[in-house]
């Protein structure tokens, strides 16, 4: 079996949905080039012409921000649409951020009213009003988003330690 870079390297147009659900990038870590662009180019090149990407981008909590700015930034070279978000994670004790991404669909104008209002006795955690929270930010990670961040490359890694 591959890891995961060598898979998305050999496929072209197939996904419709990718969902990336990866440990930080600790220096030598086994996630450590997961986050640049160059993978995110070949994970745009896997995905169908109306695919979409989520990947979890790490805290977003004040003290820690750098990273999913990064993503966010990093992700911005690489798809036309890309829409930050974050939920309350309570094992991990802090606001987690998570990016979804596309070629087409931009998530932040798609309508889900009905679709969510549909399914939304069924769930725990999610429903219309969640939805819309989650992609709320608040002021200081759009400035951050806007002010900051870098773009992750191959050669120059970012790594959470």
């Amino acid at each position: 079996m591959d890891d995961a870079r060598a898979y998305i390297e050999k496929i072209n147009s197939y996904f419709d949905v990718i969902i990336i659900d990866l440990p930080e990038p600790q220096e030598g870590g086994p996630a450590y080039l997961l986050y640049t662009k160059e993978f995110y180019e070949k994970v745009y090149n896997a995905l169908t012409p109306e695919g979409i990407m989520v990947t979890q981008s790490a805290s977003t909590s004040l003290n820690n921000i750098k990273i999913f700015i990064s993503i966010v930034k990093t992700l911005k070279e690489v798809f036309p649409y890309v829409k930050p978000y974050i939920a309350n994670i309570p094992s991990f004790f802090a606001p987690w951020g998570f990016v979804l991404a596309s070629k087409k669909i931009n998530p932040g104008t798609v309508i889900l009213d009905e679709k969510i209002s549909s399914i939304e006795d069924k769930l725990k955690f999610y429903d219309l009003d969640s939805h819309r929270s989650m992609f709320s930010l608040p002021k200081y990670i759009k400035k951050a988003i806007n002010e900051g961040g870098v773009v992750i490359r191959d050669d120059s890694p970012l790594s959470f330690y």
